[in-house]
């Protein structure tokens, strides 16, 4: 069979950037796949493959050009196509596209079922983590917390992580770690990973800090509900602050309580293996094509 992935269209991550979750995806399935694979970044010659899978869905959608070219993509003759939908505003943009596509891929269980709405061949497919490199490791000395992501996105809210006056690490666009140093530069000195997010897609941070043996403490939006107990979740309308010092106080005064609920993380995070995740992916593929 032979397969085309679309990450992006048109654009390309510069060299100095962090990666883009679409490309862990492409990375992930050139690897995983068992299939022929080409990686493009535009809609040419697609009916030269058996199958189209499409990142994300609103990236085809950016201005009306791209509107227009997906409607003639999909209005002609085409392979089936598999659209991906990674998040909330993604899904508010594309929902009156979805049932043109043979199949769609979300990031979590709750955006499945708002497609399924539009598509009812709508599945869940999160984020994957290389469980080879992303492992336990001895807890630090002291008592570390750490925030990972793109701190100019208010619905990250870290302006409630900074409240917390407690040491912290960040991994930030700022302060800038390569994917492939997380684990040594970042993972193995916190002693917990805080995540204070309004809403996601699936978090990739959560799925790595939980691979490394980690203790989260979390809101509950993406898939973050699927690795970490509803013990350790906090809401961000009711006292959160209090809420989540409350729970870090439990972990850095009982270390063997942080590495029971640190365990517990790296066993279910072992669902999200990307090897498990391509084959989800690669059953997809198969149920739409001939």
């Amino acid at each position: 069979m032979n397969l085309c992935f679309i990450p992006n269209l048109g654009t390309k991550r510069k060299t100095d950037e962090p990666k883009w979750g679409a490309e862990f995806f492409a990375e992930a399935f050139d690897k995983h796949i068992k299939h022929e694979l080409t990686i493009q970044h535009n809609l040419e010659n697609l009916n030269n493959y058996d199958a189209v899978w499409v990142h994300n869905i609103p990236n085809l959608l950016k201005g009306v050009t791209g509107r227009l070219n997906l409607v003639k993509l999909l209005m002609g003759k085409h392979p089936p196509l598999i659209g991906g939908v990674r998040g909330e505003v993604g899904f508010d943009a594309s929902r009156h596209y979805l049932r043109y596509f043979q199949a769609i891929h979300t990031s979590n269980h709750n955006l499945t079922q708002q497609t399924k709405e539009y598509n009812p061949n709508s599945f869940t497919i999160s984020s994957g983590v290389d469980p080879t490199w992303y492992k336990p490791h001895p807890q630090p000395k002291g008592f570390t917390i750490g925030w990972a992501g793109d701190t100019t996105k208010n619905m990250k809210n870290t302006d409630l992580i900074r409240s917390l006056d407690v040491p912290t690490l960040w991994a930030t666009k700022d302060n800038y770690i390569p994917h492939d140093e997380m684990p040594s530069s970042f993972y193995n000195k916190i002693n917990c990973l805080v995540h204070s997010s309004s809403h996601e897609g699936s978090c990739r941070v959560i799925t790595e800090a939980a691979a490394c043996g980690l203790p989260i403490i979390c809101t509950d939006v993406g898939h973050n509900n699927t690795i970490v107990e509803q013990e350790w979740m906090f809401s961000l309308k009711n006292r959160a602050r209090q809420h989540i010092l409350r729970k870090l106080e439990y972990f850095k005064n009982n270390r063997d309580l942080a590495y029971c609920v640190g365990s517990d993380n790296q066993r279910r995070a072992e669902n999200y293996s990307w090897p498990k995740v391509i084959t989800r992916c690669r059953n997809i593929i198969e149920y739409v094509t001939p």
